[in-house]
Order: C-alpha cells, then sequence, then structure tokens
C-alpha cells in the first residue's frame, strides 16, 4: 500500500483515482481463497533451498528476514518443519496469501480497471517495491507493473539498499509503529550511520503521539530538512531571545592572590567527595517540638480581606468573629452543588473547576480582593470522613484559579494528617496536599503552607497567630500545646557483611519475591536481579499490553535490542539462564479482580509471598506544570500510586511473611516545578505504609528515590538492613 502513496504524491494517479484503485484491489483480494503468510528468520537463499512447490516468497524484508505465503496447510507444514530446525519463525496476523499465486484471480479484473485510468510519468523519484531500484516511467504508467505488484515479492531490503548510496540519508517510517525502522536498522548495521525516525508512537510505549512527532520534527530540522511551520502552529509565532553565549563548563573565576605579609587565604573550594560509607547515606523524617502554643488572641494588623474555605466541622468559622472585630472583611466559601453568591457568601461545586474561576473573577471585579486564603475543606472527623474532593483537587483547582489576583498566600487546615506521638487516627490521602502546598510555593510563587490540627484543642488564637508567623514552615502540626515542626534526620544502616547482623537481613534466599508495576521504564527489573543473587522465585506482574513468555522470540526477531521491551525481555532469559524460577503476567495495577486472580493463582500453587515491591514507573514522565492539571491528568498520576497502592494492599494481605517495598520519591520532601501531582501521589505512598506499620507484623518500607545510579553495593546495604 505504501508505494500506491508514494506513486499519488508523485503524481502517477490523481488521488480520486488510486483511492478507487486501492478500494478495487482490496474488494478483489478478499474474494481470493484464504491463505496464510509466516515470517522466517533465514536469507532469502536460505528460505528458497527449504521451500516447498506449493509456497512461495512474498517478502524479503531484510538479510535475514523473509516472508513466504500460500495455503493455510502448506504453511503449517513449513511452520512444523523450520520449527524442527530450530529456525525462528511465526505466523502473520492475515486472512490470504498475499504475493503468491492464491492471488491469480485478482490480476485480470485490476488489469481492466487501470486500464480504464490515466497513468502519469513520476514527477518525483520513488523506490519500486517490485525491482528493488528506482521507478522508471514506462514502468510507473504500466497497468502490467501494478499488477504484478500484487503478486510478486515485495522487494524492501532491495530498496533500503539502493537508497543507502545517497549521502546523508534520513528515513521516516510514516505509520504506527517501528516495524520497518527495525527493519531497516537490520539492512544498515552499524557501519553507515543513518538517522531513522519514528512518526507515531509504537502501541507498547506510554509516551504520547504529540511528543513522538514533536521529537522527529526536530531531529529533521537538524538534519536539514525544511519544516513547514505555519502548518505545525495555529496561532503566530515570534522569536525568543536566548543568550548571545555558549554555556561553557569552564570555570573562569579570579582567584585572590594572598599578600605576602598577610595570613594566606584559601583560593579555590574543594571539590565535594562522596561520602565512601553507604551506611551514612540514608535518612528518616521525623518531628521536632517547637514552641508552646499562644495562650492570647494575637495583635492582627489594622485591616485586610480574607478569603475563607469553611469545613464542615466549623473550625475555620471560629476565626470569622476574630476577624471581624478587628475590622478585617471576612469572605466565605461553602461546599454545594453549584455556582452562588449571597452578600459576602459564595457557594460553589468543589469538583467544577469553572466554579473557582467565577469565585476569583468576582473577587477581582470587587474593590477589595483577598490577601489571604484559608482552605479548611480537608478537615474531618471520626463521623465525617466524606470529603468532596480529598482536598487536593480543590486545592490545586484553587492555586490556577487565584493567580489572576495580585500577591495572595494560602493556608491550609487539616487534621488527622501526621504520624505524631499519640496520633491514633490519620488519613493517608491528606498527605497529598504536602505534595500540593511545596509545588504551589515552588512553581506559582504563592506562600503556601499547612497546618495540622488537634480538633480536641484547637482555638482561634492558635491558628490566628500561626497565620501571622514571619518564619511560616511549609508544614506545622498543632499538638499537645506545642508547635511541631517537620525534620529530616540522618540513619546509619547497618553494614552488609558485619557478621551479628546476619540474621537481620531481610532477603532470604529460595523465597518467593513478587515484583508489581512497571516492569519497563520503572525499577521492577533491577529489584528483580537483586533478588536473583539470593535465588528467589520471580513472580513478575507487569504492565498490561507486554508480550506473553511464548512470544518472546517473536518479539525479538522484529525488534532491535535497544528497544526498551526488547532490554525487558533480554534481562528476564539472563535471568532464566542463571537458573531463576519466573512467573510472568500482565495487569493494570488498578484491576482488583485479575490481580485477585493471579496472587490466587501464585498463592496456591507455590505458598505465602516472602517479599512484595510495588514497583510503579518514577520521573520526568509525571512532569505537568499546575496550571495544565486537569482531574484526568491528576488521575493518571493516581492511578498506580494512589489506587493501585490501596488495590496491592488489599490483594496482598495475609499472603506476605517478610515485607513490603514501596518505590517513592524525594519530590514528596522536596516538591519540583511540574511535580505537584506526582510529589502528593509519592507522599501518599509514603504516609500510606506509616499507617500499615502501625497494624501490619509484616513491615512497610518506602524509599524516596532521587535521580540516581545504582550498583550492587548501594543495594545490599539497604536491603541487608531491617531498620529501614
Amino acid at each position: 500500500m505504501g508505494e500506491y502513496v508514494a506513486a499519488t504524491l508523485a503524481g502517477v494517479f490523481d488521488l480520486e483515482d488510486a483511492l478507487m484503485i486501492v478500494a478495487t484491489r482490496a474488494q478483489l483480494m478478499q474474494q481470493c481463497p484464504a491463505g496464510a503468510m509466516l515470517s522466517i528468520g533465514l536469507a532469502e537463499s536460505e528460505v528458497v533451498s527449504r521451500l516447498p512447490a506449493d509456497l512461495s516468497i512474498a517478502a524479503v524484508n531484510a538479510p535475514r528476514a523473509c516472508v513466504v505465503s500460500g495455503a493455510p496447510e502448506a504453511i503449517e507444514r513449513f511452520e512444523q518443519q523450520l520449527t524442527a530446525e530450530g529456525v525462528a519463525c511465526r505466523r502473520l496476523h492475515t486472512s490470504h496469501a498475499f504475493h503468491s499465486p492464491l492471488m491469480a484471480s485478482v490480476i485480470d479484473p485490476l488489469r481492466e480497471r487501470l486500464q480504464s485510468i490515466v497513468l502519469h510519468p513520476p514527477q518525483l523519484p520513488f523506490i519500486s517495491n517490485l525491482t528493488g531500484t528506482w521507478i522508471t516511467a514506462s514502468e510507473a504508467t504500466n497497468p502490467d507493473y501494478w499488477v504484478q505488484h500484487l503478486r510478486q515479492p515485495v522487494r524492501f531490503a532491495a530498496g533500503i539498499t539502493e537508497l543507502l548510496k545517497k549521502p546523508d540519508l534520513v528515513l521516516l517510517e510514516v505509520g504506527p509503529g517501528r516495524t520497518l525502522s527495525t527493519l531497516s536498522k537490520q539492512i544498515i548495521g552499524t557501519a553507515t550511520p543513518t538517522l531513522i525516525l519514528p512518526s507515531l508512537r509504537h502501541p507498547q510505549e506510554q509516551t504520547s503521539e504529540l511528543e513522538i512527532l514533536l521529537h522527529s520534527l526536530r531531529q529533521l530540522w537538524l538534519a536539514g530538512a525544511d519544516i513547514d511551520c505555519s502548518t505545525l502552529y495555529s496561532e503566530s509565532q515570534h522569536r525568543i531571545p536566548l543568550p548571545t553565549y555558549p554555556f561553557e563548563h569552564q570555570r573562569y573565576w579570579i582567584e585572590l592572590q594572598p599578600q605576602s605579609d598577610s595570613v594566606p587565604v584559601q583560593t579555590s573550594v574543594p571539590a565535594s567527595v562522596k561520602n565512601p560509607d553507604l551506611s551514612d547515606w540514608f535518612y528518616l523524617p521525623s518531628w521536632s517540638r517547637s514552641t508552646r502554643l499562644a495562650s492570647t488572641p494575637p495583635q492582627l494588623p489594622s485591616s485586610g480581606c480574607w478569603l475563607i474555605f469553611l469545613d464542615s466541622e466549623g473550625i475555620a468559622a471560629i476565626l470569622v468573629p476574630a476577624l471581624r472585630q478587628a475590622g478585617h472583611t471576612v469572605i466565605s466559601v461553602k461546599v454545594g452543588d453549584r455556582f452562588s453568591q449571597q452578600d459576602t457568601v459564595y457557594t460553589i461545586d468543589p469538583k467544577n473547576q469553572q466554579d473557582y474561576h467565577r469565585l476569583f473573577t468576582a473577587l477581582q471585579q470587587s474593590n477589595n480582593p483577598p490577601q489571604q486564603i484559608i482552605h479548611a475543606w480537608s478537615i474531618t472527623s471520626a463521623t465525617n470522613l466524606e470529603r468532596p474532593d480529598a482536598g487536593f483537587y480543590s486545592l490545586i483547582a484553587l492555586a490556577q484559579a487565584c493567580q489572576k489576583i495580585g500577591p495572595i498566600s494560602i493556608a491550609v487546615l487539616t487534621n488527622q494528617l501526621f504520624d505524631l506521638p499519640g496520633a491514633t487516627t490519620w488519613e493517608p490521602l491528606k498527605a497529598t496536599l504536602l505534595g500540593a502546598c511545596r509545588v504551589i510555593r515552588q512553581e506559582c510563587g504563592l506562600p503556601c503552607r499547612m497546618i495540622e490540627l488537634d480538633l480536641a484543642e484547637v482555638k482561634p488564637e492558635h491558628i490566628l497567630t500561626e497565620l501571622l508567623r514571619p518564619d511560616s514552615e511549609l508544614a506545622v502540626a498543632h499538638r499537645d500545646h506545642y508547635r511541631w515542626i517537620p525534620i529530616i534526620e540522618p540513619i546509619q544502616l547497618l553494614e552488609p557483611n558485619a557478621e551479628e547482623n546476619a540474621n537481620s537481613t531481610l532477603l532470604q534466599p529460595h523465597q518467593i519475591y513478587l515484583i508489581a508495576g512497571d516492569l519497563v521504564e520503572g525499577l521492577g527489573l533491577i529489584f528483580a536481579q537483586l533478588f536473583a543473587t539470593v535465588q528467589a522465585k520471580l513472580i513478575l506482574i507487569g504492565r498490561v499490553g507486554l508480550p506473553d513468555k511464548q512470544d518472546w522470540t517473536n518479539w525479538l526477531s522484529t525488534h532491535g535490542s535497544d528497544n526498551s521491551v526488547s532490554r525487558y525481555i533480554l534481562t528476564l532469559q539472563a535471568l532464566e539462564a542463571q537458573g531463576i524460577e519466573l512467573h510472568c503476567f500482565s495487569a493494570d495495577l488498578t484491576d482488583e479482580l485479575k490481580l485477585r486472580a493471579i496472587v490466587e493463582q501464585v498463592y496456591q500453587q507455590l505458598g505465602p509471598i516472602h517479599a512484595a515491591v510495588h514497583a510503579d514507573v518514577m520521573g520526568d514522565q509525571a512532569s505537568c506544570l499546575i496550571a495544565s492539571l486537569t482531574p484526568a491528568k491528576i488521575e493518571r498520576q493516581f492511578r498506580a500510586k494512589v489506587i493501585g497502592l490501596q488495590v496491592f494492599e488489599t490483594i496482598l494481605r495475609g499472603k506476605v511473611n517478610g515485607f513490603y517495598l514501596l518505590q517513592s520519591s524525594l519530590s514528596a520532601l522536596v516538591g519540583g516545578v511540574g511535580f505537584a501531582a506526582y510529589a502528593a501521589a509519592n507522599a501518599f505512598m509514603d504516609a500510606f505504609a506509616l499507617q500499615q506499620n502501625r497494624s501490619s507484623a509484616v513491615p512497610w518500607i518506602t524509599i524516596n528515590w532521587d535521580a540516581c545510579r545504582l550498583d550492587q553495593r548501594a543495594w545490599c546495604c539497604l536491603m541487608r538492613s531491617s531498620r529501614c
């Protein structure tokens, strides 16, 4: 079909004629006898020497990649013969034997239809799939050429070889997948560097179509291709000024020269040295008690305007009289089904982003816009745990909308959030607010902080004093009449080779280890390789769409070794070669029914699971600016790390006797521009693990990863300590 497209672009066919011929050709082929096609990993000469008389070569795609075509029974016999010889082959998903004698009934009717239209000499050169070289005018305008094009083999390998004679060759695969790119790489090899680009993503890839397209456009432009930018952008574009100097990596600082009669001056900063002791690399979050809570009302400024999102427990409402008594304006926002306004009281639907924009448009038009926002919608009681949007969605919508107004600060009031001494109940889902607050400060430039309250002892002077503090931390907790501040403390892990700690290791030999998540882009394979060092039996639950184990050979024969899925397969094959027992499955981490069926099957066949690892994809793929966040984009981030984690715990409850291990991120602690939803999801993982450790006899461990390069020593130090 591709050559018909090329011929139409070259002017051989008019578009209407080309569409008619292609439709006629398809209709005629469907009337042919049923057939089959077989892809074979051999050179053409090796196939010809084995080929039965009732089969034909349909395509020569690469030096060692051919396709044969014929009746289904003949193809099945030939497939069995090749399999017995150990030759890689696989059936193609097709209903007919194209490019074979079984197409004979198409020839005469197709020739007649081709003779009824006008064929023009090509105005652009293109490669003939029939000859494997450049098309000639006499071939392109001859109906018999297009008839034989249907019947004779496709000479793709010869065509690419002919193209290689041109200097500075760039190949662009037009259409979904990577099949032609992979075949071209096999033909070209490594001797001739050639740029080969896709136009659409492979079905196994998670990257967006637009990202793939723009990446290839960039590479084409860098290679010298002319890009028509007027068709790429819907709006007018303008130049962006860039620095006129290159970003050099050489230091040109002028060092101080010490005087002869003075004390020598250190003229250079010593380079940072990595601590060689791996046991000192790790830290744990903790709390530090600060000052006692205020016992008297603070002195409020003479005027101000406050926007207060009132909670259902009436906590934020106790601030209103004190503020109004001090001469401040208070605007209240309540939860409702639709947007409405009655004097200084607004009602909005927390799930409707447009209601937030209507609210701030109205505030912007007023003569007294707020300077301080108090968001208390995540305050709940033990008897009222139903929140309109779990707080996070509301806070993000608030940050998006309030940028219409000038300088403004946000304080989030909540409860049952932190695992402080004496806490009996807390809700891990509220930890998502931490990710939002942290990134709102970094990305939007809005002061944003969290205040966790103990509802049994809350007083208005406590909250107002906190709000007026100039040195406001990101998060603070009011507990037992004191302020508590989160801190990070170093923790020294036990040495992996210390004889006295041999019995405390988390890794136990010959046990069952389950790894669930993205085994291609995540850390799943790293854990699999680690557990293989103790001869573990591995249960691997990868993302939906990964090839089944019986299809690995076929996948590798049609995809390059640099393909991410190919690397996943090769890694697992290497583990099997070491004698590791693998059980591979594919499932969405939120699909409770399928995951439960997998776990029950494994549990019945193999027994208790020693360790369960949640290893979803991590890193920059999660980046999305707050201004662009939508509920759908947030849910994609929450899918595996929030919803999927809860499913993970539910289906494995009572079946794991060693430890659980979760892959979190430093973004939960440090944020990062574009990481509001990602940091929130990881903060939930951390809080969820803390909650589980309160009631579970099996330890739950989270690791807050930075961008890292892993080695075996680091893993051993981490995993052999039970104090994580």
